[in-house]
């Protein structure tokens, strides 16, 4: 990913001290780091995006990059819009150790607001292998350009991700990562849930820290909510359970009206962890 670019990285330990503790990165020193070197774009997980969208100065600073790539997990849409409508150019970008980074970083214009979908490079030769409802598996088959690091296909020298995307459903050529083929719930009804948007929506209200949601084999779903720091609750308080549900409860709304019918959370069950 750093090909043929110089790249800002952080020192690993004291120069004077082998044995001193290495540099951890936070919310601060990058945004130091980034002013520092003269940084003309910044490649970060998500977290430290969702820490930024509620600091002006730190979308200031981002602001002024010409792109701002996150990866190795999902971004909260909220915590994206925010970014976007503030001017910053945000991308998401897909890869893993057996492939590489096979997505572009650069959009364009049009597809600027369209930043948690990604388009694979022309060089990548992907077969996209269908499984229900309008997934599909990502697999990456070796080219005499590009040789993956580990095959494991039956039929032909590839790697299959496991990863489970969907199609754009106007503009050809975009993807977004929703999962993995192994994440889905089954339902007894055989239907099938995509838990990682609904947890992605759920996961940007204040009061959460983390979320699974559950069902398989069941005939519903439900969802395992942490609450954040500060947040907490005694969860064998009837009441400070009511009131934490009320209090996600738009967030869980918002996922359920990107969920089909089978899929959506009923508020008894939004269970919260101690």
């Amino acid at each position: 990913m750093a090909s043929l670019s110089s790249v800002s990285i952080y020192r690993p330990t004291s120069l004077h001290d082998p044995l001193a503790a290495p540099i951890i990165p936070n919310t601060q020193n990058i945004l130091d780091c980034i002013l520092k070197t003269k940084s003309n774009g910044l490649v970060v997980v998500p977290f430290f995006l969702e820490q930024w969208a509620h600091s002006h100065e730190a979308i200031d600073t981002l602001k002024a990059l010409e792109y701002v790539v996150f990866g190795g997990g999902p971004l909260a849409t909220k915590v994206g819009d925010i970014l976007v409508d503030a001017g910053v150019t945000l991308s998401s970008v897909y890869g893993a150790t057996e492939i590489g980074v096979i997505t572009h970083i650069h959009r364009n214009e049009v597809e600027q607001k369209l930043w948690d979908w990604v388009r694979f490079g022309q060089d990548y030769n992907i077969r996209w292998v269908p499984q229900d409802d309008g997934i599909y598996e990502c697999q990456v088959l070796t080219t005499p350009t590009h040789q993956v690091s580990v095959e494991n296909l039956p039929d032909v020298k590839g790697y299959a991700t496991s990863d489970a995307f969907i199609k754009h459903p106007t503009v050809e050529g975009l993807w977004k990562i929703v999962g993995r083929v192994d994440d889905v719930l089954i339902l007894s009804s055989g239907e099938k849930t995509v838990p990682a948007p609904m947890e992605n929506i759920v996961s940007a209200s204040r009061y959460v820290n983390g979320t699974v949601m559950f069902g398989r084999q069941r005939n519903q779903v439900g969802i395992l909510i942490e609450p954040r720091a500060g947040y907490e609750i005694d969860v064998d308080d009837e009441t400070q359970v009511a009131e934490f549900r009320n209090q996600v409860w738009p967030e869980v709304e918002e996922a359920n009206k990107e969920a089909p019918a089978f899929s959506r959370i009923f508020k008894e069950m939004i269970l919260v962890t101690s």
